[in-house]
């Protein structure tokens, strides 16, 4: 009896104990409501929807975090990147909120489950390329030695993402899904406000103006009907119409080497991405759609058929009309074959500004610099090749560390066109090898490797490249996507 007091006092003055600590929560939920009420009342609506966004996103994500990992792609491409943004480390924006909670759940999985991670030859260059970084921003080499470090590691999430959660090829189809439909609909919502520049007019046309398009692109522009849809659905810059021509080139791929069924869905969905790439009157993308065709046909060549040459025909036909016959595409061939366009001017100055400036300093640079710097050699530092930016900031040890991790990619993307393939399946990998040595011609011409938003869409590519090696690998024959 004396035992079972003995308890009774100690339960009661463990719950007497605990009423304090009920009190603090209370009071913190209190105080958290009143500050989100003041929020509100303010108009200031962001953080209550980044909360409402990360406690549906916990809800979800802890039944199935690949669903995490679908909604993030959605998010990247719907959502524009500057809006809804707080101030605070990691969750400081709609696509933030979802892929931290989907990684991390993801990583506790795998550790609960004590399930392997995909095998990848890529990991020890990835490792030395961002040890690299870590190490550079830590003896803060260039006063932007640790924001080029945030760049660059800041594209890699869907990577291991589809390590960590793709293992089916239904998985892997709705990944590709997640990503490119978003697209279209934000293609279809921007077209209206485009067409009404008077890009697809005839090239004689007096009333189109590239600068009437840019200041309509431009972030703090005054909009009116349907080009509201441009701040309010995709972010409508320069990145953006790269990251769909970048998708534009798997949907090529598919369009010519696909099978019948999606041959003409996919190659209706690369017209539809043409048009808001071509009435931008941004070179970046129109350069890697062009490239990416070529590619795409190089890499393909010998599963061209006459009927495959026909669609090839109908689909650069359409491209060359658009460029020859339109005010559009005139702006652009002509930016391109006159010689005096001021962007291309400044970027021949940066490259020969860029190229001496990392001969005098060969080993390991001047340092990180996001805005235009003069070296002690004379030399002015701008940008505009991701190549010579991280050769110039970071030397020889920085591009050998690249150099080898472009080189694992470009053996593995082989290795994987050489195994035996379904039809569409081969097509897919064709416009994923065709996306990477874009993105290689890109680097040096203008920049990657660095560029958030493009990055993602590459390492989202090669990391589904790195899961179907594998599974081709295991000795079983499947399907990459189904």
């Amino acid at each position: 009896m004396a035992d079972i007091d003995r308890l009774q006092i100690d339960n009661s003055e463990f719950g007497r104990r605990r009423i304090p600590l009920k009190l603090a929560v209370a009071a913190i939920f209190v105080i958290s409501a009143l500050g989100l009420g003041s929020y509100i009342a303010r108009g200031d609506y962001t953080i209550p929807l980044l909360i409402a966004l990360g406690v549906f996103a916990l809800g979800l994500l802890s039944r199935e975090p690949i669903i995490g990992f679908y909604l993030s792609l959605v998010i990247l491409v719907i959502v524009p990147f500057s809006a809804l943004r707080v101030p605070f480390p990691l969750l400081h924006s709609p696509l933030s909120i979802m892929v931290v909670p989907t990684l991390a759940l993801a990583i506790m999985h795998q550790v609960i489950t004590r399930k392997p991670l995909t095998p990848s030859n890529l990991y020890g260059p990835m490792f030395v390329w961002v040890s690299l970084l870590v190490m550079f921003a830590m003896i803060k080499h260039g006063p932007a030695a640790s924001t080029r470090l945030a760049w660059s590691i800041g594209g890699i999430w869907p990577f291991f993402l589809v390590l960590l959660l793709v293992d089916t090829p239904r998985k892997a189809r709705n990944v590709l899904l997640a990503f490119i439909i978003p697209l279209l609909i934000v293609a279809l919502a921007w077209l209206p406000a485009l067409l009404s520049t008077g890009g697809l007019s005839r090239v004689t046309s007096v009333n189109y103006s590239a600068g009437t398009v840019r200041s309509l692109l431009s972030a703090n522009a005054l909009r009116g009907g349907a080009a509201i849809l441009l701040t309010y659905v995709g972010g409508a810059n320069w990145q953006a119409f790269s990251i769909m021509a970048m998708a534009w080139c798997v949907l090529f791929s598919i369009a010519v080497f696909g099978k019948k069924r999606i041959r003409w869905l996919a190659g209706f969905a690369a017209v539809l991405l043409l048009f808001p790439i071509l009435l931008s009157t941004y070179g970046n993308a129109l350069l890697i759609v062009a490239l990416g065709a070529a590619f795409v046909l190089l890499f393909g060549i010998r599963r061209l058929t006459i009927k495959r040459i026909g669609l090839v025909l109908v689909l650069l036909g359409l491209l060359g009309g658009l460029l020859f016959f339109t005010a559009s595409g005139q702006h652009a061939w002509q930016r391109v074959v006159s010689g005096k366009d001021p962007s291309i001017e400044g970027r021949k100055i940066a490259w020969k500004e860029g190229t001496e400036a990392f001969l005098s300093n060969p080993i390991i640079g001047w340092g990180a610099y996001t805005e235009e710097h003069q070296t002690q050699a004379g030399n002015w530092l701008l940008g505009h090749s991701g190549f010579l930016v991280s050769a110039y900031e970071y030397g020889l040890v920085y591009i050998a560390a690249i150099g080898l991790l472009f080189f694992v990619i470009a053996v593995d993307l082989f290795r994987l066109g050489k195994k035996s393939l379904s039809v569409t399946d081969r097509a897919i990998v064709i416009g994923i090898q065709a996306l990477f040595a874009t993105y290689i011609v890109q680097f040096f011409l203008s920049g990657s490797l660095g560029l958030v938003s493009i990055d993602i869409v590459f390492w989202l590519f090669m990391g589904l490249a790195c899961v179907w090696l594998h599974w081709l690998q295991s000795g079983e024959e499947v399907r990459l996507v189904e």
